[in-house]
């Protein structure tokens, strides 16, 4: 995964004060602060602003759905006004010190330019999915629920894009990070020969590798103190979204105007719900590859000299088994596979609950 990439999401996310307006935290620029306090003023007001005009509607809700309903906007406002916050005021200086931490070891991404452009129209065909759902979705909301165009371009143009840019931003600074541990877990396996019995690493092998290691490990601690508040949000917004969506799915069934939000749902869950999945996924692949690394590491003191086998236990003891890379969610919990069941079963369990409340009301 290449920097271009990196670079044009960084572009794209400084008009929508998402990302720092530059790498150079010297850099500071009021402007740019006074765009991203804007933002924030529109977001708040854009939310109270919705509250307001759907009091009626919100009124018909049994209570766990007026809850959840509140609780899933009010989720989204605050996403969006903790990323601007973090990019332009409080973590700044982070996001320069992970940029750096993935040049140190740039080489590693040994990307062709075919690669590289791939990358790109991957980029932009996500795009035009996300814009052609999203007109679609502004129009069934301007039909069905008659909301203002001011609503429309706040609620679904600006705080969708600003989630749907931002997990595509995590899901590139997770793949050059596994990019990397690949990278590492090659260059164990160039120690050996081709039978696999003959070591043919030089004396500053482990010195390097010792080196990647923890500037890997000093990345993977930077990523979980500037992404790991984000991630809880957008595990918990899509939870209640999902939440949501099903209990509405099953209501009205049959008529013309649900099948029209139903469709409009589904295509809002299939353009940005496989974006948290991927998240959970890289993460765990990062993982496996440092277990990869670690079978490697064993296999090298098995196949070491005698006068070289302390030396090989010591770095496994040290510096290997010491910078094992963890994922979390601003500390509330650990990024893994069996997270995506965890989730499953919490949504399962409640949409259990209100399904039961609704039968109840009825």
């Amino acid at each position: 995964m290449t920097f271009k990439l990196l670079k044009l999401l960084f572009t794209i996310g400084k008009f929508l004060a998402i990302t720092p307006p530059s790498l150079d935290h010297e850099n500071h620029n009021i402007w740019s602060k006074a765009w991203a306090a804007f933002l924030i003023f529109v977001l708040i007001s854009s939310l109270v602003f919705w509250f307001i005009h759907r009091n009626l509607l919100y009124a018909s809700f049994i209570h766990i759905k007026l809850a959840m309903r509140i609780l899933r906007h009010t989720t989204k406002c605050f996403f969006c006004c903790y990323i601007i916050i973090s990019a332009n005021f409080t973590k700044r200086k982070l996001w320069v010190k992970l940029i750096k931490k993935l040049e140190m070891v740039s080489e590693i991404s040994n990307y062709s330019r075919y690669k590289a452009i791939t990358q790109k129209c991957y980029f932009f065909a996500a795009n035009c999915v996300f814009w052609s759902v999203m007109i679609f979705a502004s129009y069934i909301f301007n039909d069905f629920y008659k909301i203002s165009y001011f609503e429309i371009a706040v609620s679904l143009f600006l705080e969708w894009y600003d989630l749907f840019l931002y997990s595509y931003l995590i899901n590139v600074i997770l793949k050059m990070l596994l990019a990397r541990y690949k990278y590492l877990n090659d260059l164990f396996k160039s120690t050996f020969s081709k039978n696999s019995d003959v070591i043919i690493c030089n004396d500053g092998f482990l010195k390097r590798a010792e080196f990647i290691l923890f500037t890997l490990k000093d990345a993977v601690d930077i990523f979980n103190e500037v992404f790991g508040w984000p991630l809880l949000f957008i595990i918990f917004y899509w939870s209640l979204l999902v939440l949501d969506y099903t209990d509405d799915y099953f209501k009205d069934v049959g008529s013309y105007s649900r099948i029209k939000l139903n469709a409009m749902s589904i295509g809002l869950l299939v353009v940005n719900l496989p974006g948290m999945v991927v998240h959970i996924l890289l993460c765990q692949s990062i993982i496996n590859e440092m277990k990869k690394i670690v079978k490697q590491a064993y296999k090298l003191r098995r196949l070491s000299p005698v006068h070289k086998v302390q030396e090989v236990n010591e770095f496994i003891a040290y510096s290997l088994l010491n910078n094992f890379p963890e994922f979390s969610a601003a500390g509330f919990l650990t990024i893994r596979r069996s997270t995506i069941f965890s989730i499953l079963g919490t949504v399962t369990t409640f949409l259990i609950i209100m399904v039961q409340f609704n039968t109840c009301g009825e």
